[in-house]
């Protein structure tokens, strides 16, 4: 593309907005990490070093010393030097020197029985999330942005931020009576996946 940097070329591939967003500020640390300011001069780098990977590795590990961030997002923020190194030709071989990017929890598989126990036993927040979540097995992100306006109304349609498709949604009786009930008792949902995440790890802790 004419006038156009390797970053800035790079970027222009990537369709999600949020996803831009991340894999922009991964480049900003690393070449802070790094001591370097220029991308073409990190690209150089790894081209000629032949352990280039240990590098990643210890940026993994000091994104979550000195930038306070968790495994998981480091995880993810490395995701974003992958993408850039296999733009311009010369991926990465980082199979098995870093952990996974999920949840630890995701390695549990809930019974019927665990949901209905975490359902009963917390309290009105937890069955207002879980019950809106049955309604919509849709991302995380995608649910967190859906008003108590829309929930009232009982059916809206919903644009996915990662796909850029547009669903129709059609809230249960039971969802809405939930989140009538947070309305009068004036209790606000976590409004970020950290707090979400947060609210579920202690409602499973309740439960056992």
């Amino acid at each position: 593309m004419d006038n156009m940097t390797i970053e800035e070329e790079w970027l222009s591939q990537i369709l999600g907005q949020e996803t831009r967003k991340t894999y922009s500020r991964t480049l900003t640390n690393f070449k802070e990490f790094m001591e370097i300011d220029s991308t073409e001069e990190l690209i150089k780098l790894r081209q000629s070093e032949r352990n280039f990977e240990t590098r990643i590795i210890q940026y993994y590990q000091w994104l979550q010393k000195e930038k306070g961030v968790s495994s998981n997002t480091a995880r993810n923020y490395v995701i974003g030097l992958q993408s850039l190194f296999s733009y311009v030709g010369s991926a990465l071989k980082l199979k098995n020197k870093l952990p996974k990017t999920h949840m630890k929890i995701e390695n549990w598989k809930p019974t019927i029985e665990d949901l209905q126990r975490i359902f009963r036993l917390n309290d009105i927040s937890v069955k207002a999330w879980m019950s809106l979540s049955r309604d919509l097995p849709a991302r995380m992100g995608d649910l967190l942005k859906i008003t108590n306006e829309q929930i009232a109304s009982g059916e809206f349609l919903l644009l996915s931020k990662k796909e850029s498709v547009v669903g129709k949604c059609y809230i249960s009786e039971e969802t809405k009576a939930l989140f009538e009930q947070l309305k009068v008792a004036k209790i606000t949902l976590p409004k970020s996946q950290r707090g979400v995440d947060k609210m579920m790890q202690n409602a499973c802790s309740i439960v056992g």
